[in-house]
């Protein structure tokens, strides 16, 4: 897919449509290789199939998602690339560096379906390294994403992404150093706290891939 495309959905899309997308055979591949080894109670594994179909449907509209690997023999495992810009610091005292995408590692457990879970328990950043933000963990800890206090239960698959997206843009964060709940780096906290002006990094949603111009590297203020 190049860079620029722009992808236009219908403006009476829903997302409560998404399970009624018909997905393209690279999808129904991937679909079909899922399910064939999907575990659990009846129930469970209604669910994750519901969840993977939804997954690849987005994927498949929004062009956002390249989706890897969906696992859905006991918890439902994705790996995947989503076009997203991603602040780094590799180098303390160098400037911040904006990569174009984020490499993905998501774990959905079942009893999220009906406990609420810790925000920064189901996503981590695999690449690139040294995100700079104050929601994600070191490296040494895995890159983990922290999306809250905690995430309902019942959570879609979806609407975890569309967080994720949120909080790697910056169009939702926490930057209060003072307050533990959700900074994962204090020194990112900071250094954002001084850098407002560079906030978001986008101000496209998730649904208009391509719609302006993807971010540039800037130098640190």
């Amino acid at each position: 897919m190049s860079s620029n495309e722009t992808i236009t959905l219908p403006a009476d899309f829903d997302l409560a449509q998404l399970g009624k997308v018909p997905l393209d055979a690279h999808h129904t591949r991937m679909l079909q290789l899922a399910r064939g080894t999907c575990g659990g109670t009846p129930a469970w594994r209604r669910r994750k199939e519901a969840e993977a179909y939804t997954l690849f449907a987005l994927a498949q509209i929004s062009k956002r998602l390249a989706i890897l690997f969906v696992d859905l023999r006991d918890d439902i495992r994705v790996h995947l690339i989503m076009r997203v810009p991603v602040p780094c610091l590799p180098d303390p005292a160098g400037p911040l560096r904006i990569e174009p995408a984020a490499e993905l590692g998501l774990v959905y457990r079942q009893a999220g379906v009906i406990e609420p879970q810790p925000g920064h328990s189901v996503v981590c950043l695999l690449n690139p390294l040294h995100a700079w933000l104050a929601n994600i963990g070191p490296v040494e800890t895995g890159q983990r994403i922290c999306l809250g206090i905690s995430l309902f239960a019942g959570i879609r698959l979806n609407e975890l992404l569309f967080m994720v997206y949120r909080a790697l843009t910056l169009q939702t964060a926490q930057f209060d150093a003072l307050d533990s709940a959700g900074v994962m780096n204090p020194a990112a906290a900071e250094w954002w706290q001084r850098n407002t002006n560079r906030i978001p990094l986008t101000t496209e949603n998730f649904l208009s891939f391509g719609a302006s111009k993807p971010p540039t590297p800037t130098s640190e203020a």
